[in-house]
């Protein structure tokens, strides 16, 4: 991967936010910018007896001790605690916007509550509104080198490829791959547009495949192909879904987060 990033890690302190950490110290560069941020919403605020807010020590110093144990050697390297009153998926995508957070790292969680079901977790929340990529890294994942990538491909996803997508590539092998439900599905012109891409570039330098498979379940069906690749990530475009579509709408974004045992990589352009 590049050099020089800034890399927010949403922390919530669950066993989860641990493994992801622990990847995230294996995967960033020394030189990369990384923020450990946990953001507290109003159901956790309290008032001392003088009515002020209580001071948030204990997470401070649980970010430090993080810090610390994930992130020696590191060169620069801090952490954050802040609120939104809200949400605190609202206020980790403002933290990334208003800092120019080139990826955000977060975990989902082995388990979800009945209110995650019905409003969608914060990771959801996350990668729906992010305004760069967002890496979920799945309860138990542990890392290897992202070098077999598996890319959902839809209409559209030539517009991803961009010099400094292809710079992240390097080395890589790249199976980009198209669901379709019946023969009606039309791709060719996108799979056109996709292959004049990859071959007009001449510093392309990953080795790269497209696949298009027929099934009524494409999570099911992208996710069966990473694993008969043994790939090490998923690679998704970032959806965008507004709140009501994710609360009344079949949220095939929702469904990949919840079903993964594999990384994933929502990617946006900008």
């Amino acid at each position: 991967m590049s050099t020089n990033k800034h890399i927010l890690a949403a922390i919530d302190f669950n066993e989860s936010s641990e493994m992801m950490l622990e990847y995230l110290s294996q995967y960033a560069d020394k030189n990369d910018k990384i923020t450990l941020l946990h953001v507290l919403n109003q159901g956790y605020m309290g008032v001392n007896l003088s009515g002020g807010i209580l001071p948030f020590d204990a997470e401070a110093k649980r970010l430090k001790e993080m810090t610390g144990q994930y992130f020696e050697g590191f060169d620069d390297v801090e952490n954050q605690i802040g609120f939104d009153p809200n949400d605190a998926g609202d206020g980790i995508v403002r933290y990334a916007d208003r800092n120019d957070v080139d990826t955000i790292f977060i975990a989902s969680r082995d388990k979800h509550t009945l209110m995650d079901k019905i409003l969608g977790s914060t990771c959801l929340r996350v990668v729906n509104s992010a305004p760069c990529d967002v890496v979920v890294i799945p309860h138990g994942t542990k890392y290897r080198p992202m070098e077999k990538l598996i890319l959902a491909a839809d209409k559209g996803v030539s517009d991803l490829l961009t010099a400094e997508r292809f710079e992240s590539w390097k080395g890589c092998q790249v199976f980009f791959v198209h669901i379709i439900e019946d023969d009606q599905d039309d791709f060719d012109d996108e799979k056109k547009q996709l292959m004049v891409k990859l071959f007009d570039q001449n510093d392309v330098d990953f080795s790269f495949g497209v696949e298009t498979l027929k099934s009524q379940d494409t999570v099911k069906a992208i996710l069966s192909f990473a694993h008969n690749e043994n790939a090490d990530a998923v690679l998704l475009r970032k959806s965008n879904q507004s709140l009501i579509s994710t609360l009344f709408l079949s949220s095939t974004t929702k469904e990949i987060i919840d079903k993964t045992i594999l990384p994933l990589i929502f990617i946006t352009t900008k």
